[in-house]
């Protein structure tokens, strides 16, 4: 299956350029855990074909890597990926058990999965997809296709931004003047912005961008990142204590592209992790 998908040329730019030292990897994993980037986990016991996979994809996300279903649920668990990609035959843990066990977590019941599948393997993917996968996509398979799928799902998943906008006119507590007052309205109508800074705000209220930070700055002792994140915070307690949506809809609503990223903010500002709030 690897030489179909990828090529010879491919496989030596990919053993050059992603290698296959597990340490690598997890080397990665904690140096980029702290961004805000979409994260895919890719389980896979074929371990060219899971570098394959993870150079591919690296070029779009941020990528983890598990050799079996049990390793794939454990760092389901850890890193909260945004999207899945499993094989179904694997040692330890087959995909089908790992996806029946990750739908059962609080904040991975809604997790994009896509399992990968032979093409003799009916009753498995008939079986994957009752268990709680999304799509399947059948080996050998076309690098692109795959792609697409996964775009498409994750895309999909951000959508509830648009669909939660009717929520931005939820109240801010805790008011202290005028101008917060503003600033809150500013940045809750914004929300869903993952860009949003003080220039935006700046515009949006009509005031010099220099003039805002420092108005931030001495009235709210704080930078307006902190306070934009603040915020943020704020209005995803108030989503998930009274809107009863997921984690990671809470978190697409609120202008965050990771999952992991969103709950260790939460748990920062909160002190206690988005599922608990459920």
């Amino acid at each position: 299956d690897y030489d179909e998908i990828s090529g010879s040329k491919e496989k030596s730019v990919l053993q050059e350029q992603a290698g296959s030292d597990y340490e690598k990897v997890m080397k990665s994993d904690e140096i980029t855990e702290d961004k805000d980037m979409t994260t895919l986990l890719i389980v896979e016991d074929n371990s060219e074909l899971r570098k394959f996979l993870a150079y591919k994809f690296n070029k779009f996300y941020k990528v983890i890597e598990a050799n079996n279903g049990k390793n794939g649920l454990n760092k389901a668990r850890i890193f909260l990926p945004d999207l899945i990609i499993t094989d179904v035959m694997m040692p330890e843990m087959d995909g089908i058990e790992m996806v029946r066990r990750l739908r059962n977590l609080k904040d991975l019941t809604t997790v994009p999965i896509i399992m990968l599948t032979a093409k003799s393997a009916n009753v498995d993917t008939i079986e994957g997809l009752q268990t709680g996968a999304d799509d399947y996509i059948t080996k050998p398979f076309d690098f692109e296709e795959l792609l697409a799928r996964v775009d498409r799902l994750i895309a999909s998943r951000k959508a509830i931004k648009d669909e939660t906008q009717h929520l931005i006119s939820a109240p801010i507590e805790n008011i202290k003047s005028v101008f917060q007052e503003k600033l809150d309205e500013a940045i809750v109508a914004n929300i869903a912005d993952k860009k949003l800074n003080v220039e935006k705000l700046a515009k949006i209220l009509f005031i010099d961008r220099s003039t805002l930070y420092r108005k931030i700055k001495n009235k709210l002792e704080m930078s307006p990142i902190a306070y934009i994140r603040k915020v943020r915070m704020e209005f995803a307690l108030n989503l998930l204590k009274n809107k009863k949506l997921t984690v990671s809809e809470t978190a697409y609503a609120c202008g965050f592209d990771s999952l992991s990223y969103f709950s260790k903010q939460f748990k920062k500002t909160h002190g206690t992790s988005p599922s608990d709030v459920l």
